[in-house]
């Protein structure tokens, strides 16, 4: 095991589904590649990691000195040299590969980026590059929309017709969720909206797109503050489904209630359902974690939340779909002073397969996940921090006949 990263599975191997059926294989850490190496302490702020042409992966992250793209193999070897395609530094970052239909016309990629600003500075524009097959810049659209200085999170799906992205505004008197629609062929934005009721403290949507319809999940705040007398009040997650225009073919509606609304929901189609993924921190220590849920196409709730795990950690969970509707999730946490990824895998009924696959290093903190599924196999990118130094790494997840 390269780095001296050890890898710890509670109870037994973890097990992934492949190619629609629950694989007798059992699922270990492969080699561990390091993608970059900053030879010092850098802070990353983001990382995206999604498939390119001839085999290879597009790895992106976010430092204080603007957004990059690197070309590397399915293994994490790079393949040139890391690009800047953005000077905005300490952004937000989300992106999507927007499929094969856009090949003929060179994209490849659409990059969600919020500049961070101060309360001193104010708001800025929400942009949307779009990127080259090759991971270089080849347009950006600019949205009316000024994300002010306490917007958390950026998501984007879509492909290559159109893109969605969804932002929380975060400015001084603004916390509301909203949602616009990019025209890729046109290079320009279709039409934005706010999801969150006026006068309430909505966080950045999850999102997902089925069959032409859309739906978005996020969490509202609906009192900023309590009497210190009162019991804590549980804030909620809201849902609801747009047409490709915009127009609100149901909700919002609550769909249920939770007690920490600002961790964004994951959502990725699974079958006819929406799994949506979403940490929590009920009065009751021992229910704190990660859950996963299902709705329908409506936005409603199916069944019960099931708690995954803890995830006590900074970032948000990952939802990655696998063949066969199985999932792969993975989530920070902390381990003491230290931050570890916990990797668990899911049958399409969102049951743990075997233990939880843990990626530990001592006097590491790992942050900010992103992964990948390919031919049975996953690709993780994360970031190891160090007391002195930051490298971003690939670990692959592969299958073991022991």
């Amino acid at each position: 095991m390269s780095r001296g990263a050890l890898l710890a599975l509670a109870a037994c191997a973890v097990a992934v589904s492949c190619h629609g059926r629950l694989s007798s294989e059992r699922y270990l850490a492969g080699e561990e590649v390091v993608v970059r190496d900053f030879e010092r302490k850098v802070q990353i702020h983001g990382t995206a990691l999604m498939p390119a042409g001839r085999g290879g992966l597009l790895s992106i992250w976010s430092d204080d000195e603007g957004v990059w793209t690197m070309m590397v193999t399915r293994e994490g070897y790079p393949l040139r040299d890391a690009v800047r395609v953005s000077r905005h530094g300490s952004a937000l970052i989300s992106a999507v590969h927007l499929g094969k239909a856009c090949v003929a016309d060179g994209m490849g990629f659409a990059l969600a980026i919020v500049p961070r600003v101060t309360v001193t500075q104010g708001n800025a524009p929400l942009e949307v590059m779009l990127l080259g097959l090759d991971g270089r810049r080849m347009q950006t659209v600019v949205l009316d929309a000024k994300v002010g200085p306490y917007s958390k999170r950026v998501s984007v799906v879509g492909d290559c017709s159109g893109v969605l992205v969804g932002w929380h505004q975060g400015s001084i008197g603004d916390f509301s969720s909203r949602l616009a629609f990019i025209d890729v062929p046109a290079g320009k934005v279709r039409w934005e909206t706010r999801l969150s009721d006026e006068g309430v403290n909505g966080f950045c949507p999850g999102l997902s797109m089925n069959d032409g319809r859309i739906v978005a999940a996020w969490g509202e705040v609906r009192t900023a503050f309590a009497h210190p007398d009162e019991k804590p009040r549980p804030d909620a997650i809201m849902s609801a489904v747009l047409d490709p225009e915009g127009g609100l073919l149901s909700g919002p509606r609550r769909v249920l209630e939770t007690f920490h609304t600002s961790s964004t929901p994951v959502l990725a189609s699974n079958g006819n359902r929406i799994a949506m993924l979403f940490k929590d921190e009920p009065p009751d220590e021992y229910k704190e974690g990660v859950y996963l849920a299902f709705l329908d196409p409506e936005g409603g709730l199916v069944g019960e939340p099931a708690r995954i795990g803890r995830g006590d950690g900074p970032d948000p969970p990952i939802l990655l779909t696998l063949p066969g509707d199985h999932m792969l999730t993975a989530v920070v946490r902390s381990l003491a002073f230290e931050l570890l990824v916990g990797v668990n895998s899911l049958d399409a009924r969102g049951e743990k397969t075997s233990g939880e696959l843990q990626i530990y290093a001592h006097q590491v903190r790992f942050r900010h996940l992103s992964a990948f599924e390919w031919d049975g196999k996953i690709s993780l990118l994360h970031v190891e921090q160090g007391r002195t130094r930051t490298r971003l790494l690939l670990t692959t997840l592969h299958a073991s006949s022991r």
